[in-house]
């Protein structure tokens, strides 16, 4: 037995063995170096997993793994495992709320969180939380920490603990997640992440009076489609894709877009799934009996009680920020958010094709099918990525913002 694969056996869990002794009989091998991949077959083998975890593989590479475990039940578990195995050795465990009185005021200007960071300025402000650019006091160099508005210890510990799994990715395109605590005084969570320069699509929205060159949107849809194929590979459903959510950084402004310059931001409310694929025991509602997510960019299966909530959520989302970037317009809009939502339950959704004449075919036809009420039909994030990539490829060189 290779080291290699004694570590990803230890890593698994026993649960976890016969899956990877199933994967041995059909004649993989552990070696040291992942093998070049330019289509995935067999499953992977553990070095193939562990090149994904910490960024390692090309794109095309890569690509071809996600290609893989869309279709690959045992390669998602084993992949799943492996990333909470990899987050946990990381950081260990989340330490538990006090007990003691806390400070129940949000922090200010000058206050020190998790004995590391100090906080600087407040650059953002979301109903779950407020984003603060915060100096790391070892190093010196400039985070972003967001804190979160709840002080309920259970989803506090729970906010931790997903967190944490996702920072086991490493993409270009998912924002890069420093650490994830339970602030001591406070009793608030914490989640540090690079500073990024640059602004979101939102603010290039409004810039551009509310729409964009289609060839544009495309691109910048390939960088969502890239880091949230990723995230569903480990299991992990955004569950909030909007403009807001979607940073393009400074570089994009004066040079033509790559769908590198664009990274996915806030998982705050994303969930773990059970097995890379299905959310267990949710619904459209919290305990608190609120809404996760934003109206306008929710799939009909997000406002549908005891409804599960899938990585196809997120190819909505997606869809729905395509058609609004595109055309100016959500496909589902409504004065208020029971409006939205009452809307969503039987979406009749105008074709893009007839708001953008200008788009191509198969661009609305893709967005089209991201659209689609019944979740089961839609692509995945892996198909709308190589989609995007082929029909912006016709257009040549892409644009100036």
């Amino acid at each position: 037995m290779t080291r290699e694969r004694s570590r990803l056996e230890h890593d698994a869990g026993p649960c976890l063995l016969p899956t990877l002794r199933q994967h041995e009989q059909h004649g993989l091998r552990f070696g040291r170096h992942p093998e070049r991949i330019s289509e995935v077959v067999s499953c992977l083998q553990p070095t193939h997993v562990e090149a994904l975890l910490v960024g390692a593989l090309g794109d095309a590479e890569r690509a071809a793994v996600h290609r893989h475990i869309d279709r690959c039940s045992p390669c998602r578990t084993m992949l799943a495992g492996a990333a909470r195995a990899k987050a946990a050795r990381a950081y260990g465990r989340s330490s538990p709320v006090p007990a003691r009185s806390m400070d129940l005021r949000m922090p200010r200007s000058g206050d020190v969180l998790g004995a590391r960071f100090t906080l600087r300025r407040p650059v953002g402000e979301g109903g779950a939380g407020v984003v603060w650019e915060a100096e790391e006091q070892a190093s010196g160099r400039l985070v972003a920490l967001k804190i979160l508005r709840s002080l309920d210890a259970h989803a506090n510990r729970r906010f931790v603990r997903e967190v944490r799994v996702a920072t086991a990715l490493r993409h270009p395109n998912l924002v890069p997640i420093l650490d994830a605590f339970v602030d001591d005084d406070s009793g608030r969570s914490v989640l540090a992440m690079e500073c990024l320069q640059g602004s979101s699509l939102a603010d290039r929205l409004v810039e551009a009076r509310g729409s964009l060159p289609w060839i544009d949107v495309g691109v910048v849809g390939i960088g969502i489609a890239a880091g949230l194929g990723a995230a569903h590979a480990l299991g992990v459903v955004h569950r909030d894709l909007k403009p807001a959510n979607v940073f393009v950084r400074h570089d994009a402004v004066a040079t033509p877009v790559r769908p590198a310059d664009v990274v996915v931001l806030d998982f705050g409310i994303a969930k773990l799934t059970a097995d890379a694929g299905v959310v267990a025991n949710t619904g459209a509602l919290t305990r608190s009996g609120t809404l996760l997510g934003t109206p306008h960019y929710m799939a009909p299966e997000q406002v549908r009680a005891g409804a599960a909530v899938e990585a196809s959520a997120d190819v909505w989302a997606l869809g729905v920020l395509l058609y609004e970037c595109t055309s100016g317009i959500r496909p589902v809009e409504g004065v208020t958010a029971v409006d939205v939502s009452r809307a969503l339950l039987q979406p009749r959704i105008l074709p893009l094709g007839v708001r953008c004449p200008e788009a191509p075919e198969a661009f609305v036809a893709l967005v089209g099918r991201m659209l689609d009420p019944v979740a089961s039909a839609r692509p995945t994030m892996g198909t709308v990525e190589s989609e995007l990539r082929r029909e912006t490829a016709l257009v040549g060189p892409e644009r100036l913002w």
